[in-house]
C-alpha cells in the first residue's frame, strides 16, 4: 500500500474529471428493454399479469420500484430502486439522467444491487460510482456496502456483520472497512477486520470513486488520484483481511449489495449517484484513472435503461378469525421452481400476514406477524401501503460430513421489507424454497419480548403428530385430533408434523437458534384454539427474552411437501442456517460407536478395566469410536489413563469420546480422586470450564465429546451451547448433544456437531417399556426432518419389548444419525446375525427415499450411500411390502444383489436370504409381521457375511445342565444376555454349576472357550473339560455393583473330537453368572458346508440349505454344518456365522 499512499486529499486541490462521452456511448451501445423472458419471470414471480413501462421523462415522481438494466457484459441482473425518496433527476453539470435519494431515513430512497460477486472476481475486483452529496448529508451514511446479511438486518451489537463498505463517518474523513466473513458475524481477530479513515471529506462536488479489492489489499482513488489510508490498528489489518477475503472463498457470500443504504439501521444517503459499475478483475492504478469500458456490471439511468412493473391483481381475503385482509402483491414470492407461493396480506389495523400455496392449493392460511415489546406492540399499527422490498435468490451446493444428504443444495428466493413504526424498523425476511418457507425478524435496537405472534395456520382437513414439550424432547407421540380432541390451547413441541387434505406433509419447526455468540431462545408451539392453528412462543423453562441491540429471530420454519418423502428428505432446516465458520472440517468424521454405559445395570459410573476391551471389538469390527460414559473422571490419575486409552485405541484406528454434565447436579455425591466433585467441577457450565476441560482432553488425544443435561430451551442454556460447539471445534473436537434441545440446522453452521438426542430413544428401556414402537416408526416423518436424532438402537430385540429381530434392526438405517451409539453390549454384539448389518451400514448418505409409511403405523425408508442402498422396514401391523428397483436405481441397468435381513417365523431372530442377478425391472416383496422389520442391503457388489465370531458356535446356559442350586434368570434381569437367560447362583455355599454337556469339536486339539458371564464384583470360576480341571478365571467382574452387565474372557481348553462337556464351578467361592460359552472352531472346519462343490462356503450355499430344510427328502453330506449327526436349523444359523469368509480376502 506504500506507492498508493500520495498527499492528504483536499476537496480545493482538484478538478473533476469526467468521462460522459464514453459513459453516453455505453449507453447508447448497450440499451435494451425489458425481454418476453424477463416478462415471464415477473408473471411467475407476482402470479398477476405485470404491465411494463418505460419512463418517458426523467419526472421528479418517485422511482421506486423501477428497474435499472445491466449495460455491462456480465450477467442479466437488474439493479432496482427502492424508497419513495429516490427520483430520477437530470443533472446539469454532467448532462445525464442520474438517481437522487433523498435520505433522511432508513430506506427512503436507495439501489438495490444484484449478487454480482462471480468465480471472475476471485482474484479481485474493482467498483466505481459518481456521487455527489447534499450539504445536508448525513454522518455515516453509507456511499456503498455489500454484505452477506439482508440489508437492515444486522444483528450485532458491535456492528460487525460481514461487510465491504464506505461511509460518510463522523463528516471528517470518509471511513471504511473490509469485514470478511460469512454469516451474521466476522471473527474477532485482526485478520478478518479492518476499518480505517481514507483522505477523503465530504462536499457538495461531483466525484468518481474507484475502489479496487484484491487478496494484496484494497486501494482507493478518487477523482483518478489515490486516497492515502489512515495509520492504525485498523489499517494494519486490511492486507489479511484481503487475503482472507479472498483465500477463505467469501466474496460470493456477499450477496446483499446496496448504494445509499446500510445493512444496519443508519438512515439513507441524501445526495446523487451514477455510473455504478463493477469490473470483476482489479484495475491497474493507470486504469483507475482512466475507467476502461469492459465493466461486467454497469448502471446508469438513462430513461431507456429503465422499466418498472406495475402489479395489480389486488385480492380480498380474511384471517381465520374473520379479520378482513387485502393482499400485497408486490410482495408475493414463489419458489425457485415455482410451486410454491408466499403472499403477504395487511388488515385495516395494520397487522401484516402471510399464507403459501402449493401447486396453487392452499397450505398455510392468512397467518398474523409481527412481535410484542415490553414497550410497544410490533404486531399492528403498521402502514398499509406496500413497503419496499429486497429480493434475493440465491443457489448454491454444499457439503457435511453426514446427514440425510452429504451434498445439500441450497436454493431459495428471498424477500425482505422493513415494517416502520416510530423508530422501530421490524424487517420481515422471508425465504421461500422448493420444499418450504422460513420467515423471520430483525429489529433495530434491543427489546424484552412480551409475545411473539408469528402464527402457522393450517386448513381444519389434516392430521397431526406431536406432543407436549419436556426439558429433554424425550417423550411418546400422539395422533390429533383423535387422541387429543378437545385440546385448545396446548403447546406442543417442535417439530410439529402434519399431513393436510391427505396430500400435503408439512413439519413446523425452527432453524439457526443458538449459532451465534448471543442467541435467542428455542421455541414451541402454542394451540390457538385447535390443534391446526398455531404460534410460537418461548420454549421449555423460558420465561422471558431479552436482546440487548439489534437482533433477528431464530427463522419460524415450515417443510412442505407434495408426498411425505419429500418432507422426510428435506434439508429446509440445514438450509436457513449460516454456511460453516470452519475452513478446516478433515477431523470431523462421523461412525459407529461402542458404548458400555446402557448396557450396565443402572447409571453407576463406568469403570476403566472394560474399556480397552470396547475398543478391541470396535477395531474388529470397523466401527470408529468407543463412548466413555459417565465417571471417567472419577478414576485415579484419570488424565493418565484417558490417554492410555487414546493411545491405545489410536494404534488401532479407534478414536474415543467422552461425556460431560452441564445440569447434572445428581452426580454431586461423586468425587474424583482429588476431592472435586463431579459436579460442577466436571459440568460445562460456563466458557472457562468447557475451555479448561476441552484443551485438556484435546490434548489427550480425545475426538469428541458427549454433552449431556442441559435441559432447557433458555438463553442462557443456548448460550452454553454455543460456547461448547466453539470452543470444541476450536480444539477439534466433534460434539454429540444429549438431554438437549432439539436440533435447529446449527450444524452447518459448526459441522463437528454430529448429533443431538432430543428423541425419546433406548436409553429408556433401561427402566421402562417406552419409547413405543410407534414413536420408532414415526421418527423418519418428525424428530429426523428437523436433524439426526442419536436414539441409540441396540440393533437386537430387547426383552418385554414387542419389537421383533427385525423391527430392531430396521432402526440403524430408518433413524439416522452421525455417530451411530450401539447401545447393546458388545459381548452380546459377539456372534449375533445383526452384527454382519451392523459392521456393513453406513452413517453418512448420499440421497434418501421414502417408499411408504405413515406416522405411527409403518415405515419403508431406503437410504444410499455410494452405489449402495439399505432399505429399513418396521410395522406396527402386519403387512406386505413391496417395491419396484427401479423406484431406486432408475434406469441403471446394472445387475444387483439384494442381502435380505428378516424376521424369523415368529420374530425372535434374523433370517438371512440372498436374492442374486436383480434388474430395475424387479419387485422386491417381503411380509412382515405384527411389530415386525427388515433391512435389506441392495448392491451390485458381495455382502461380507461374516464377522470376527463367525467361527465361534455359541452354548446358552440356561438352556445348559444346571447343578445343585443354581438358579435360572430370565426376563427383564437378563434383557441384556443373547437369549435373555442366564444361570447364576453358581459356587458358593448352594455349591451351584452348570454343564454344557453337548459342546462339539471337530478333533481332538487345543479350543478357545469364550465365556461369557455377570458380576458386579471380582470372583473366580473354575472350568473343567470332560470332567478334567481346564483353567481357572480370576478377578470376573464388569461394573462395580452392577449385577446385569455382560463381560467375556477366553481360555483355552482341551477337547476331543465329538461331543464334550465343559462344567463351570467354583468349590471355594462364589462365581460369576453364567450367560453362555462360545467354542472357536478351526477355520478348515468352515468348508464343511460347501453344497455347491465351488470349494468356499457362500451365500448360495446358504441358500441350498435352507431348501433342503423347506422339504428335502434327503440332504447332502456337507449339510450337517455342525457335524452333529442331524441337518437342522442350528446348522443353517452356523452356516450364516460362518459364510463367505473367502468374501472377506
Amino acid at each position: 500500500m506504500a506507492a498508493e499512499l500520495p498527499l492528504r486529499y483536499n476537496r480545493h486541490m482538484f478538478h473533476v474529471i469526467f468521462r460522459r462521452d464514453h459513459m453516453k456511448q455505453r449507453k447508447r451501445n448497450m440499451l435494451r428493454t425489458v425481454s418476453a423472458a424477463a416478462a415471464a419471470v415477473l408473471l411467475t414471480q407476482t402470479n398477476c399479469f405485470p404491465v411494463f413501462s418505460k419512463p418517458h421523462s426523467a419526472a421528479a415522481a418517485s422511482a421506486s420500484g423501477f428497474h435499472v438494466s445491466n449495460q455491462g457484459s456480465g450477467a442479466n441482473a437488474d439493479a432496482v430502486i427502492r424508497g419513495s425518496g429516490a427520483r430520477i433527476e437530470h443533472d446539469s453539470t454532467l448532462n445525464s439522467d442520474v438517481l437522487n435519494l433523498s435520505g433522511k431515513a432508513f430506506g427512503a430512497g436507495w439501489l438495490q444491487l444484484p449478487a454480482w460477486f462471480s468465480e471472475k472476481c476471485a482474484n479481485g475486483f474493482s467498483f466505481s460510482m459518481r456521487f455527489r452529496l447534499d450539504a445536508d448529508a448525513e454522518n455515516y451514511t453509507r456511499l456503498f456496502q455489500f454484505a452477506t446479511v439482508p440489508l437492515g438486518t444486522g444483528n450485532t451489537n458491535g456492528y460487525n456483520s460481514p461487510d465491504l463498505s464506505m461511509d460518510l463517518n463522523d463528516g471528517t474523513l470518509f471511513r471504511t472497512s473490509v469485514f470478511a466473513g460469512s454469516g451474521s458475524t466476522t471473527a474477532n481477530d485482526d485478520a478478518h477486520r479492518s476499518i480505517f479513515t481514507v483522505s477523503a471529506e465530504k462536499d457538495t462536488a461531483w466525484h468518481q470513486l474507484t475502489v479496487t479489492y484484491s487478496p494484496d489489499g484494497a486501494v482507493y482513488h478518487l477523482d483518478g488520484n489515490p486516497l492515502s489510508i489512515t495509520a492504525g490498528s485498523g489499517a494494519d489489518a486490511l492486507i489479511p483481511s484481503c487475503q482472507n477475503l479472498f483465500g477463505e472463498g467469501l466474496l460470493n457470500g456477499y450477496i446483499y449489495n446496496a448504494i445509499g443504504h446500510s445493512l444496519y439501521t443508519d438512515h439513507d444517503l441524501m445526495g446523487s449517484v451514477d455510473d455504478i459499475a463493477l469490473y470483476d478483475y482489479p484495475l491497474t492504478p493507470a486504469q483507475m484513472k482512466d475507467l476502461p469500458d469492459d465493466a461486467a456490471y454497469l448502471y446508469t439511468f438513462e430513461a431507456d435503461t429503465l422499466s418498472v412493473g406495475i402489479s395489480g391483481g389486488q385480492e380480498e381475503g380474511a384471517a381465520p378469525d374473520g379479520t378482513p385482509l387485502l393482499s400485497v402483491p408486490e410482495l408475493q414470492t414463489v419458489s425457485p421452481d415455482g410451486t410454491l407461493v408466499t403472499k403477504f396480506w395487511t388488515s385495516g389495523g395494520g397487522s401484516f400476514y402471510y399464507s403459501t400455496e402449493k401447486n396453487g392449493d392452499t397450505v398455510i392460511l392468512p397467518s398474523k406477524l409481527g412481535l410484542v415489546t415490553t414497550t410497544e406492540n410490533l404486531s399492528a399499527g403498521f402502514s398499509t401501503d406496500a413497503p419496499d422490498a429486497s429480493r434475493t435468490e440465491h443457489d448454491e451446493t454444499y457439503s457435511m460430513p453426514c446427514g440425510k444428504h452429504v451434498t445439500i443444495r441450497d436454493h431459495y428466493n428471498e424477500l425482505s421489507f422493513p415494517l416502520v413504526k416510530g423508530d422501530s424498523i421490524l424487517t420481515v425476511i422471508l425465504r421461500v424454497y422448493d420444499d418450504g418457507i422460513g420467515v423471520r425478524y430483525a429489529l433495530n435496537h434491543g427489546a424484552s419480548i412480551k409475545e411473539e405472534t408469528t402464527q402457522v395456520m393450517f386448513p381444519g382437513n389434516c392430521t397431526f403428530w406431536g406432543n407436549w414439550p419436556n426439558a429433554t424432547y424425550e417423550w411418546d407421540m400422539v395422533e390429533l385430533p383423535k387422541d387429543r380432541s378437545n385440546e385448545t390451547s396446548s403447546t406442543y413441541s417442535c417439530p410439529y408434523t402434519g399431513v393436510i387434505a391427505d396430500h400435503y406433509w408439512v413439519t413446523v419447526t425452527e432453524a439457526n437458534v443458538f449459532n451465534e455468540p448471543n442467541p435467542y431462545c428455542a421455541g414451541a408451539l402454542q394451540f390457538l384454539g385447535n390443534y391446526h392453528s398455531l404460534r410460537f412462543k418461548g420454549g421449555v423453562k423460558v420465561e422471558g427474552i431479552s436482546m440487548n441491540g439489534s437482533f433477528h429471530t431464530p427463522w419460524r420454519a415450515v417443510v412442505i411437501g407434495d408426498s411425505l418423502d419429500q418432507m422426510a428428505s428435506s434439508d429446509l432446516v440445514l438450509n436457513l442456517n449460516p454456511p460453516s465458520v470452519l475452513t478446516d472440517t478433515s477431523w470431523v468424521k462421523p461412525g459407529k460407536v461402542a458404548w458400555s454405559w446402557w448396557s450396565s445395570g443402572g447409571d453407576s459410573p463406568v469403570e476403566y478395566h472394560m474399556q480397552k476391551e470396547y475398543i478391541d471389538f470396535a477395531a474388529e469390527n470397523g466401527w470408529d469410536y468407543v463412548c466413555v460414559d459417565f465417571g471417567w473422571a472419577l478414576w485415579d490419575d484419570s488424565g493418565a489413563k484417558i490417554k492410555e486409552l487414546c493411545d491405545y485405541g489410536a494404534e488401532k484406528g479407534i478414536g474415543i469420546w467422552l461425556w460431560y454434565g452441564v445440569n447434572n447436579k445428581g452426580h454431586s455425591g461423586y468425587k474424583d480422586s482429588q476431592g472435586n466433585p463431579a459436579y460442577p467441577y466436571y459440568s460445562l457450565l460456563d466458557q472457562a470450564t468447557i475451555k479448561r476441560e476441552f484443551e485438556r482432553i484435546s490434548a489427550l488425544g480425545v475426538k469428541g465429546v458427549k454433552v449431556d443435561y442441559y435441559e432447557s430451551d433458555t438463553q442462557e442454556t443456548m448460550q452454553q451451547m454455543y460456547w461448547c460447539m466453539d470452543i470444541a471445534a476450536q480444539n477439534k473436537l466433534m460434539v454429540l448433544f444429549h438431554g438437549c434441545t432439539l436440533p435447529r440446522g446449527e450444524s452447518r453452521t459448526y459441522p463437528n456437531i454430529v448429533s443431538y438426542e432430543a428423541v425419546n430413544g433406548s436409553e429408556y428401556y433401561k427402566w421402562f417399556e417406552a419409547p413405543s414402537l410407534a414413536n420408532r416408526v414415526s421418527y423418519t416423518f418428525t424428530r429426523n426432518v428437523a436433524g439426526s436424532a442419536d436414539f441409540t438402537p441396540t440393533g437386537l430385540p430387547i426383552y418385554g419389548i414387542a419389537a421383533t429381530a427385525g423391527f430392531a434392526l430396521a432402526d440403524v438405517v430408518t433413524i439416522e444419525s452421525g455417530v451411530q451409539h450401539f447401545a447393546q453390549s458388545v459381548y452380546t454384539y459377539e456372534g449375533s446375525p445383526a452384527l454382519i448389518l451392523l459392521n456393513d451400514v453406513p452413517v453418512a448418505w448420499d440421497d434418501m427415499h421414502v417408499i411408504d409409511g405413515r406416522p405411527m403405523a409403518f415405515n419403508v425408508t431406503a437410504r444410499r450411500s455410494g452405489a449402495d442402498w439399505y432399505i429399513g422396514a418396521s410395522t406396527l401391523a402386519a403387512r406386505t411390502v413391496s417395491f419396484r428397483l427401479s423406484e431406486l436405481i432408475g434406469e441403471d441397468d446394472s445387475l444387483y444383489n439384494a442381502y435380505i435381513f428378516a424376521d424369523n417365523a415368529d420374530g425372535s431372530a434374523l433370517d438371512l436370504r440372498v436374492l442374486t442377478g436383480l434388474t430395475k425391472d424387479d419387485t422386491i416383496s417381503e411380509k412382515l409381521l405384527k411389530n415386525g422389520g427388515f433391512v435389506i442391503k441392495l448392491t451390485k457388489n458381495n455382502m461380507n457375511l461374516t464377522t470376527p465370531y463367525s467361527n465361534y458356535k455359541s452354548y446358552e446356559a440356561e438352556l445348559a445342565k444346571i447343578g445343585n442350586n443354581a438358579v435360572i434368570t430370565t426376563g427383564k434381569d437378563a434383557k441384556y444376555c443373547s437369549n435373555a437367560g442366564f444361570v447364576g447362583y453358581i459356587g458358593g455355599s448352594n455349591n451351584g454349576s452348570v454343564t454344557f454337556e453337548n459342546v462339539e469339536a471337530p478333533a481332538d486339539g487345543e479350543y478357545t472357550l469364550r465365556i461369557y458371564y455377570l458380576s458386579g464384583e471380582p470372583r473366580s470360576l473354575k472350568i473343567d473339560a470332560n470332567g478334567q480341571f481346564a483353567a481357572q478365571l480370576d478377578g470376573c467382574y464388569a461394573n462395580r455393583n452392577d449385577w446385569k452387565g455382560i463381560r467375556a474372557a477366553s481360555v483355552t481348553v482341551k477337547l476331543k473330537a465329538g461331543t464334550n462337556s465343559i462344567r463351570l464351578y467354583n468349590n471355594s467361592g462364589t462365581a460369576p453368572s453364567i450367560d453362555r460359552i462360545a467354542l472357536a472352531l478351526p477355520a478348515d472346519d468352515l468348508l464343511y458346508g460347501d453344497l455347491d462343490g465351488n470349494q468356499k462356503i457362500d451365500a448360495r450355499d446358504l441358500t441350498m440349505l435352507k431348501q433342503e430344510l423347506f422339504g428335502a427328502d434327503t440332504f447332502h453330506p456337507a449339510s450337517d454344518f455342525n457335524r452333529d449327526g442331524k441337518v437342522t436349523e442350528a446348522d443353517a444359523r452356523s452356516m450364516m456365522q460362518f459364510l463367505t469368509r473367502s468374501a472377506r480376502t
